[in-house]
Order: C-alpha cells, then sequence, then structure tokens
C-alpha cells in the first residue's frame, strides 16, 4: 500500500540531496526503529539520525532537536514512510506533558511495543525490581527465548516465556527472527536490562533424543568402577593386550581414588571433590583448558589423571590389538579382549550419559546430579548427590549468595537406606537426615553434636534433626527422568 499523503503521526524520509543508501533494504514493512532528532528546519522538516545516517525528513507534528522518535515502517519504497508511534520528552523537559502522539491514538500493541523498545535503546528507562518481579526473573538468571523482531543493529524483541521483551545484542547482531536465543538479567548501576550474547557464543541446547541412545550403557558408577578396577587387575589379559604399563598404572591409580574408603578424619570435602574431579564428568572442560591457556603441568597432569580420557586412550590400544592382520590374539582370548572392550565403552557411555543428562537438567532447570562411590565398609557404596539452586525467584533473596538444596541418597552395608537433606544459605546449613530404622536414627541423633562441632571447624553454623523414614521416602523425585520420558520425542519408540 502506497502513503502519498502526510497525515497526522506520520515522517517521510526525503531524498533533497541526501540519498540514504541501503536504507530501504534495512526498512521492511512492520519493522520498529529510532530517530535521534539533530536539527529542525523550515517548512515541517527535520535532520534525523537512523540507522547510523543522517537524513532529511518529514514530519507531521511539532518537535526539538533532541528528541528520540519511535516509528513503525509503513512503506519502504519508493520513499519511505513511518508510523510514529512515541516521541520522547524534550530534553529540558520533565513535565508529564509529553509531545508526541496522543496516547488515545495508539493501539494496546503500539503502547507495548513502545514499552519494549524504549527499555532496549540507549535512552532507556531501567528495569527495576519491580519489573522483574512481574516477568519471574532475577538478577544474573539466563533464560532461552525466541528473536520475534530484529528492532535494531543493538536491538531484538525476544518472546521469553510467552512475553515480549526487549533485549540489547553484545556484540555482532546476526539474529534473525524464529532464532533461538540465550538472554541474561544483568545487574547495572542505574538498574536491570536484558541482554544476549552474540550468536556464535549462544550454547547449543541438548535434546532427549540425543541422550536416548546412552540409556542402554547406565549403570551405577561404584559397579562400574569396580568392574574396570577387577578387569585391569587381570595380568595375563593386560599382557595379551600390550597395555603401556605407564598408562595402566595411571588407570589404576585412578580407580583406587574412586573405590577409596572414607576415613573417620574429616579432610573438608577434599576426598569427595577429587573423586568427583577424576570421574570424567569435566573431561572436555579440561581439553578445552588445555588448548585455550598457556600450557602448564597442572593442566597436563589434570587430564592424564581423568578417567574418561584414560578410558578413551585404552580403548583405542585394545581396538588397534583386535585390527591387527595378521591376527595376534587365539580365538579365546580375541573373545576376551572383545569382552573388555565392551566393557570400556560402556564405561564411557555411562559418563557421557552423564554429562549429557546434567547439561540436560541445567537447560531444563532440574537437580543436578552427581555420583560418587562411597565406601564406609567393605565393598563399594555409591552416592547420589542432588543439587538445586534456590536462590530462584525469591524477590527477598536478590542480590544475596546462591543458596542450594542438595539431597544425598546413601544406600549403606551396615546402616541401611539413608537420606540427607541439606539446604546450604549463606555459610548456615539446615541438616535433616532420614534413616529407616529407629536404632540407627537414635545413633546418629547421639552423634549430632561431633557432626555441628566438624561444620562450624570448616565454617559452618548449622541445624540438626534426624527421623525414622519410610523407605519410599528414600527416594528423590526424578524430574529429568520424568522430562525425558514425557518429552514429545521418547525415549523408546514402538511401532505395531
Amino acid at each position: 500500500m502506497l502513503i502519498d499523503n502526510l497525515s497526522r503521526n506520520i515522517l517521510k524520509l526525503l531524498q533533497d540531496g541526501l540519498e540514504p543508501v541501503d536504507l530501504a533494504e534495512k526498512l521492511t514493512v512492520g519493522r520498529i526503529v529510532q530517530a535521534d532528532i539533530i536539527e529542525i528546519l523550515p517548512g515541517g522538516k527535520a535532520r534525523i539520525q537512523l540507522q547510523g545516517q543522517t537524513l532529511l525528513a518529514r514530519l507531521s507534528q511539532n518537535a526539538v532537536p533532541g528528541q528520540t522518535l519511535t516509528a513503525r515502517v509503513e512503506q519502504p519504497f519508493p520513499n519511505p514512510v513511518l508510523k510514529i508511534l512515541d516521541l520522547s520528552d524534550p530534553p529540558e523537559t520533565s513535565s508529564a506533558v509529553k509531545q508526541g502522539t496522543p496516547a488515545e491514538t495508539l493501539t494496546k500493541s503500539d503502547r507495548a511495543t513502545i514499552s519494549s523498545v524504549q527499555r532496549a535503546s540507549a535512552g532507556m528507562r531501567f528495569l527495576t525490581d519491580s519489573d522483574l518481579g512481574e516477568m519471574t526473573l532475577v538478577p544474573g538468571q539466563e533464560l532461552r527465548g525466541i528473536v520475534s523482531k530484529v528492532v535494531d543493529g543493538e536491538t531484538l524483541s525476544v518472546k521469553l516465556d510467552g512475553k515480549e521483551a526487549a533485549v540489547r545484542v553484545l556484540g555482532p547482531n546476526a539474529f534473525s527472527p524464529g532464532d533461538e536465543i540465550l538472554v541474561t538479567v544483568e545487574s547495572l548501576a542505574e538498574g536491570y536490562v536484558l541482554t544476549a550474547k552474540s550468536r556464535e557464543n549462544v550454547p547449543r541446547t541438548i535434546s532427549s533424543a540425543e541422550i536416548k541412545p546412552y540409556l542402554a550403557a547406565r549403570q551405577d558408577f561404584g559397579e562400574m568402577a569396580g568392574q574396570l578396577e577387577k578387569a585391569v587387575s587381570d595380568p595375563v589379559l593386560m599382557k595379551d593386550l600390550k597395555i603401556d604399563p605407564s598408562v595402566l598404572e595411571k588407570l589404576r591409580e585412578t580407580l583406587r581414588v574412586l573405590l577409596a574408603k572414607e576415613t573417620a578424619v574429616p579432610d573438608g570435602g577434599t576426598s569427595i571433590r577429587n573423586k568427583i574431579d577424576r570421574s570424567g564428568i569435566n573431561y572436555e572442560a579440561k581439553v578445552k583448558r588445555l588448548l585455550t591457556e598457556t600450557p602448564s603441568a597442572e593442566n597436563k597432569a589434570l587430564l592424564t589423571r581423568d578417567l574418561k580420557g584414560q578410558l578413551l586412550k585404552l580403548g583405542q590400544n585394545v581396538e588397534r590389538v583386535l585390527s591387527e592382520e595378521p591376527p595376534s590374539l587365539s580365538g579365546p582370548q580375541t573373545r576376551k579382549a572383545a569382552e573388555f572392550l565392551g566393557q570400556i565403552k560402556q564405561a564411557t557411555a555411562n559418563i557421557e550419559l552423564q554429562q549429557l543428562s546434567n547439561v540436560y537438567a541445567k537447560q531444563e532447570n532440574q537437580a543436578l546430579q552427581a555420583q560418587i562411590p562411597f565406601a564406609l565398609a567393605s565393598g563399594g557404596e555409591t552416592v547420589k548427590l542432588f543439587v538445586n539452586s534456590r536462590s530462584g525467584k525469591d524477590p527477598e533473596k536478590q542480590g544475596q549468595k546462591k543458596s542450594f538444596t542438595m539431597v544425598f541418597l546413601l544406600d549403606l552395608t551396615a546402616l541401611g537406606n539413608v537420606r540427607v537433606d541439606t539446604q546450604a544459605d549463606s555459610g548456615r546449613l539446615s541438616v535433616k537426615i532420614g534413616a529407616e530404622k529407629q536404632e540407627v536414627a537414635e545413633f546418629i541423633q547421639t552423634k549430632a553434636p561431633e557432626l555441628k562441632s566438624r561444620l562450624r571447624e570448616i565454617g559452618f553454623d548449622s541445624e540438626l534433626t534426624c527421623c525414622v523414614q519410610k523407605k519410599e521416602a528414600m527416594k528423590v523425585e526424578d524430574g529429568l527422568t520424568r522430562l525425558l520420558v514425557s518429552d514429545a520425542s521418547r525415549l523408546v519408540d514402538i511401532k505395531t
């Protein structure tokens, strides 16, 4: 539709010696843009700054230099025509009387667009605590959204949880409508602002379909480590496979650390940190650190002690021996080597399942899980540790340190099932311990003063209670598994 007449709330770009180079290509119908008024000229004309270019325009209403107008493109060519949606207050004026578009002429959609675009502009008002409360956001939160519209080179209109919001882009704006984007709520001195990283810095999302192939390898971590330790302790098999003694010794050392019995002497969590560090769940992060940072002996050592890296190297060694021509192994040796290779691959896939599951859990706001081999007596048990941030969306906790809920599920030979619910909040712990047997609960209660004393030694005030819980209470609701099963892609496909 062509617009030839100048009606109220219309801005028309003129070409009187000022060619808007490539501007028509950027001004697509419906796009929202902002322009700064630089100079008012006779005859209802004005010099404006738009999309980084100084242009001549004809205004249909009064304005003064220094004002910013928000407009929607109605006609991109042959002469661009825009509808003025809003005109900011004059620089000298702070009164409630505002020149510009009469509010009664704007639609509800126009007013919503103005609010969104103003907040993303250089002269926007920053979001307040009240705004964050209405949007159910907290400072530092990251959330994903879909780009609805590219407002300008630095601003996007993004749909977040069904609501439109203006978002600033940090870096090159290569986004297009329909793109997925990662938005961060940033806290500045003036208030809060929504920002997005440039497209190349947006991490890829994980779908349940990518996790599905790994489920067959799921195994208790302590059981997996125990089986590996037994296999690499077979001297005949290791000799047949020509395993490098140094590689074998490093793997055995890692398994010893993972399966080591806990001592009664408190170590400030060092043994648990060592187990998690060696478990393989941070292998790729260690590789990236080694490649991107200045090479150091520490980074190399961290990588060589990692279980996943050790298993990958061991698997390559076994595959090389099995593929030798002519075969160097007899029939029985080949079968045993193939079984060992299958065990290595299952263990590697089990680690990758935990890695992918935690990425997916974080993406879906579910608790992260760590499996920690934990031996208090002969035999190995596995502790499942669930960690979930509770800073969440409580306005009263904005700006405070994050708090976390941790749940330990212990399946112990002597004590039976024990569940420990711990809430950590600014140096204070609230601990609730549940046991299936009355005598176990009473025993733990007698040890409570000693536990509180040890927690004080490492800097935590604590409140501790112990009770008897039924067996069904010993489980944590597995929100991640529920999400995977209910996902549209499904985990098991059955065709009839």
